[in-house]
Order: C-alpha cells, then structure tokens, then sequence
C-alpha cells in the first residue's frame, strides 16, 4: 500500500497524502503535512467526510482550497485518500494519476481489509 502512495506522491506538486479508513484511522501516507499530522487531519477531515458524503455505494471526488493549498479528498464506501499539493496543480491529473494507482487496492481485498481495521 506504501508503493501505491509513493506513486501518487511522485506526481508533481503533491506535497502529501493519506489514506484513511471511515473511522479516520490512517492506514499508511506520505509526504510532508508540516501544518498538523496525518492522524489530526483524518480527524478533521473524517467530520467533513460524515456530512457530505451521501452514498455508501460509489465513490465521490471533492476538491477545495486551503492555506494557500489544493486539498483533494477521494471518498469510497470503506476509505478516503487526502492529497495535499500546490495550489497551481493540475487537479486533473492529480484524479487522473488516483484512479489508476488506487485501481489495484480497490481489486484487492486484503489491503482494503487492513484499511477498514487500521
């Protein structure tokens, strides 16, 4: 699961990134959070998750603006991925490069296992 984070990260202007469970319990990240933690963020972000993700089936891309940065939340029924990069990304990209890293835990269920009981 690190390799796939790693992957992600190598994309330019990402700062960091988690991936946490609905619980938020960060179950492996990446890259520099020097504001706040990556276990503090998923707590912050978990409240936001909770009241704005309205499907338990599918997925939901969400993308906001904070401190001078692009803060993209990629929510699923089991988990969420938070990126963190330079306000001027490309948030296309950055989706484009998600989707298909995140592909392979999506097809495995161990690691969405070790996500649900990080």
């Amino acid at each position: 699961m690190q390799q796939i984070l790693d992957d992600i990260k190598a994309t330019k202007g990402i700062a960091g990134l988690f991936i946490a469970n609905l619980k938020g319990h960060v179950a492996a990240h990446t890259g520099d959070f020097s504001t706040s933690t990556p276990t503090k963020l998923a707590e912050e972000v978990l409240k936001f998750v909770q009241t704005t993700y309205k499907s338990k089936e599918g997925e939901q891309w969400l993308q906001f603006y904070y401190n001078s940065r692009t803060v993209l939340l990629f929510i699923q029924k089991d988990f969420f991925v938070f990126i963190l990069s330079q306000l001027s990304n490309d948030a296309a990209l950055i989706r484009l490069t998600t989707e298909v890293a995140l592909s392979s835990i999506r097809s495995n269920k161990k690691m969405i296992r070790r996500i649900i009981d990080a």
